[in-house]
């Protein structure tokens, strides 16, 4: 698989005097991992009814265990966290395999455009994007979101 991987690093503020930190060095991740997954319905890749606390009540968000995030343009996507090894529930699972790279994003959810154009721009051949959430929104100010955005190339 080819990787385009520049390095650079960007600070910036937003329109709205919140100041985004994106690291543009792109990881390269290998994922082998199970994920207990519900669904959750997208518009334009924004979560109209994703089920994020009620999903937290069944597998608890910690710091070994990151939720992660399939949106969809227009409808079902999924959120889902690593499964359990005592996990015997009915959630859906999913397998994550393979060589990811990843950039890591910091601040608001709602300006992480800014990212995925990066990434568009520096990997025309993107394609299989995930949010990986590394920290719990409900514990962190929005400037503080941490999250890595995985995709493949062709």
């Amino acid at each position: 698989m080819p990787y385009n991987i520049p390095k650079i690093s960007l600070t910036f503020s937003s329109p709205k005097n919140i100041t985004i930190h994106m690291n543009t060095d792109y990881k390269i991740i290998h994922l082998n991992e199970e994920y207990c997954t519900k669904k959750g319905f997208y518009l334009l890749y924004r979560p109209i009814n994703v089920p994020y606390e009620k999903f937290k009540e069944i597998i608890p968000f910690s710091k070994n265990q990151y939720m992660i995030e399939s949106a969809k343009a227009f409808g079902n996507g999924w959120i889902g966290m690593k499964k359990p090894k005592d996990y015997d529930g009915d959630l859906e699972i999913k397998i994550l395999k393979g060589d990811f790279l990843a950039l890591e994003f910091v601040g608001p959810y709602k300006n992480m455009g800014v990212a995925y154009r990066k990434i568009m721009k520096d990997n025309k051949s993107a394609r299989n994007f995930y949010n990986m959430y590394l920290n719990d929104p409900s514990e962190v100010d929005e400037s503080e979101y941490r999250t890595q955005i995985l995709f493949q190339t062709k």
